[in-house]
């Protein structure tokens, strides 16, 4: 944008012809409109930028002058423009859309960059952004792709155009997905209750079988009990009887006989005094 504005006022020829400010009675309308406007255009640069770029512009007297600053410090010179096309030109080629990404996302970061190479002065056409588009789609696009090429012609598509069936696509593919999910996820908690349902009774059984055996166990262990206090009872008895009889024979070894002086009887017990005993009967008789 070029702006040719001049602060001076109309100026006229004297009888000297030099030029000399106007009269402003004399002025004409024209000439009225082009020596305010740049006053106007002065104010409305003032008026649209931040605070640091008023800087660079606050001494200006014409539009023109502040105009031509404000470009060079967005656009830079030609070396800088040059720089900045190519920056943006391997963006453009670099640009992907990701899985998770969404169409208007990636419309808004292919804009971003279209529209910094049109203040640059490089303009993208629809043919170039279209194909473009196209190329940076995943996976799942594929088939709609491969539709849309065959039957519309892309050098002759719109981009807005192409946004909207992309959009329209998405949209489907979003609800068709989710449907599926919905679809799993009844299946997977029918599973799930069945699973539960079966551990529940797994677990029912095998608690009932290990206090069966449980139960088991503690007979066997009370019986075995029983046998051993038994067996404990008699083996006690036979050893206080075995101490009987050795405590008898220890006791009975320790008497002499009177009569036959032998050990381990008394006189009484002994054959001897029972011979005599018999004898003596038979006599009396």
């Amino acid at each position: 944008m070029t702006i040719y504005l001049n602060r001076n006022p109309p100026t006229t020829k004297d009888d000297k012809d030099n030029y000399v400010p106007k009269p402003k009675e004399k002025w004409s309308n024209d000439e009225d409109k082009l020596a305010n406007s740049n006053s106007k255009a002065l104010n409305a640069i003032f008026n649209a930028v931040d605070v640091n770029q008023f800087k660079l512009i606050s001494t200006c007297e014409t539009a023109k002058e502040a105009w031509d600053i404000l470009q060079t410090a967005h656009e830079g010179t030609d070396t800088v423009k040059a720089s900045k096309l190519q920056i943006l030109t391997t963006r453009f080629e670099r640009l992907r859309m990701e899985e998770d990404e969404c169409i208007a996302d990636f419309n808004s970061k292919l804009c971003d960059i279209a529209n910094e190479a049109f203040a640059l002065g490089e303009k993208y056409s629809d043919a170039k952004l279209v194909k473009k588009t196209l190329r940076s789609l995943p996976a799942r696009f594929a088939y709609k792709v491969t539709a849309i090429e065959e039957a519309k012609n892309v050098e002759k598509m719109r981009l807005d155009e192409l946004i909207g069936n992309l959009q329209t696509f998405e949209m489907n593919f979003k609800a068709k997905k989710k449907s599926r999910g919905i679809a799993l996820n009844a299946d997977y908690d029918d599973m799930s209750t069945k699973d539960e349902t079966d551990e529940d009774e797994d677990l029912s059984e095998s608690l009932t079988l290990l206090t069966k055996k449980f139960n088991e166990m503690l007979r066997k262990i009370n019986k075995k009990g029983r046998f051993g206090d038994n067996s404990k009872n008699k083996n006690s008895q036979k050893k206080n009887f075995n101490s009987q009889r050795f405590e008898e024979k220890k006791r009975k070894e320790g008497v002499q006989c009177r009569e036959c002086e032998g050990f381990g009887h008394v006189q009484a017990e002994c054959a001897n005094t029972l011979k005599k005993k018999n004898k003596a009967a038979m006599a009396s008789t």
